[in-house]
């Protein structure tokens, strides 16, 4: 059995189909409204998210740090 990390999920098709439809109604509300969609990184430089500091100490607990093994 492969097992993932911690803090992540698969999601079954049967529950894709369900969260897809109701994020896709949500834009469609938020787009009707003028939203412009904008997606960032999923992954980024340690330097650069220490560097932000806006949510203070908090934020260090929620950074998961990989060792670069290159």
């Amino acid at each position: 059995m492969t097992s993932i990390p911690r803090g992540v999920r698969d999601f079954p098709p049967e529950e894709m189909r369900k969260r897809n439809y109701v994020l896709d109604k949500i834009a469609q509300i938020y787009r009707s409204y003028g939203y412009r969609q904008l997606e960032t990184p999923a992954f980024e430089f340690l330097d650069v998210l220490t560097a932000k500091r806006a949510g203070g100490e908090t934020i260090n607990k929620e950074i998961f740090k990989f060792e670069d093994l290159g």
